[in-house]
């Protein structure tokens, strides 16, 4: 056997192996963002599994004896650390939903949660700055708490194949 074709062989078996395993990830995040309540949801979502920002856990139920889902949750810290991220779509502009959403929030803090919400411009037109506002939240909760602030990130997984549909344009 010719020894080039055994270069390009053990090339390809790599390259094979190495697409394997993007693929094999990817479902993983996929199956996450189709938890996803909305569109808006699932851009909020994107832009966090872009980021070093670790993935929330979507549709939490908080309370046991109410049937409130909270849109992402960051439970960190033993729990400690309890952040609800909304997305407010349009209907939460209804004073009657108003009213709701300040009852709901005000019940979920006295529970220990720290309540962010973002309306649908602010989802679609600053994702990054919603991101960067998550971000701050859960740092300011590490420095606060004398936390590794590493705890609170994730590496980039620059090379999946999610990653790098997130960065095509949408059709």
């Amino acid at each position: 056997m010719n020894p080039d074709w055994i270069a390009y062989l053990v090339f390809g078996a790599g390259v094979l192996f190495f697409l394997l395993a993007q693929i094999k990830r990817a479902p993983d995040l996929e199956e996450e963002r189709n938890k996803c309540g909305s569109k808006l949801e699932q851009t909020l979502f994107d832009a966090i599994a872009k980021s070093d920002l670790p993935l929330p856990t979507l549709q939490y139920k908080p309370l046991p004896n109410r049937k409130y889902r909270l849109d992402f949750a960051y439970v960190l810290d033993g729990g400690r650390c309890k952040i609800d991220v909304e997305v407010d779509g349009p209907h939460h502009s209804l004073p009657e939903q108003i009213l709701k959403d300040r009852e709901r929030d005000t019940l979920l803090k006295k529970h220990g949660w720290k309540v962010i919400r973002f309306n649908q411009n602010e989802v679609r037109s600053r994702t990054d700055w919603c991101v960067e506002e998550i971000r701050d939240l859960l740092l300011l909760y590490a420095v606060k708490n004398k936390r590794d602030v590493k705890t609170f990130t994730r590496p980039r997984a620059k090379t999946s194949w999610f990653n790098r549909r997130l960065e095509s344009p949408s059709k």
